[in-house]
């Protein structure tokens, strides 16, 4: 049987309403869910064909798998990567800025440069495969990210289950830090931060020459591995490689000051 939009509504317990402003609709073979790029342009379509089963889901025929949800403003500086559309629409339906990963073996590299300067949290829906996806993502950005580890499978078990908002935002107030694999080479040059001093302070830097170290905040680190440039707005750890601008890291901590 054909996969209906208010069969899927009814089974994920979603506003069919806010499923059609995504642009969602019933097509021949099944759900149609459309995948537009940020300025809203229609890239792909991904058709899902039942709501269980090995053979869920299909791509029109020439598309290739990209992010789903591009096309949402961002909010509150933040980001949770999921897998797959429906958790995407199930924290739209809450307000909470979500990116969709096709499958979790799906992460391309070069995603990365859709989440720029931003609190990035990636669901580990605790499988292989969820693992896998967590060091994808921090090895794309080239800088630490947050592994959220929900109680249940994932955000619409959640959302079933009752509870999904304490329970989201208990799992992001607990979620670890990943950094890259890899060392990497410092980033050139990045956003000032609203107050300097401020994080100098939090992360009891010390001058030494024209820069700033510290502690990482990201690894376990004995020795100041974490270079601080006000020059040039950037950071960058020795250590385990976590890099980027002074803006990003003052927000990470909590201390960006609201105009």
């Amino acid at each position: 049987m054909t996969l209906r939009l208010a069969e899927y509504a009814a089974a994920k317990k979603l506003d069919p309403g806010l499923l059609r402003s995504y642009g969602l609709r019933d097509g021949p073979s099944g759900l149609e869910m459309p995948y537009y790029n940020r300025a809203g342009d229609l890239k792909a379509v991904r058709i899902r064909l039942s709501l269980n089963g090995n053979r869920r889901f299909l791509w029109r025929k020439g598309d290739k798998p990209m992010l789903y949800g591009l096309w949402m403003p961002p909010k509150d500086g933040a980001v949770v990567i999921v897998e797959g559309e429906s958790d995407a629409h199930t924290l739209w339906e809450y307000g909470i800025h979500a990116l969709g990963v096709p499958g979790a073996s799906c992460w391309r590299k070069g995603w990365g440069k859709y989440l720029p300067d931003c609190r990035v949290f990636v669901a580990d829906e605790k499988d292989d495969a969820g693992a896998r996806l967590v060091r994808r993502v921090a090895d794309d950005l080239g800088r630490p990210i947050r592994r959220l580890k929900l109680p249940t499978k994932d955000a619409s078990d959640l959302h079933l289950r009752g509870g999904l908002v304490d329970a989201l935002h208990e799992a992001m107030d607990k979620a670890e830090g990943v950094f890259p694999e890899t060392r990497r080479e410092p980033v050139e040059r990045g956003e000032a931060p609203s107050d300097f001093f401020r994080l100098v302070e939090r992360l009891n830097a010390k001058k030494v020459g024209r820069e700033w170290t510290a502690l990482c905040p990201f690894h376990p680190d004995r020795r100041p591995s974490l270079s601080l440039s006000q020059e040039k707005g950037v950071y960058f750890c020795f250590g385990c490689g976590a890099k980027g601008t002074l803006r990003w890291l003052e927000r990470e901590l909590g201390l960006e000051r609201r105009a």
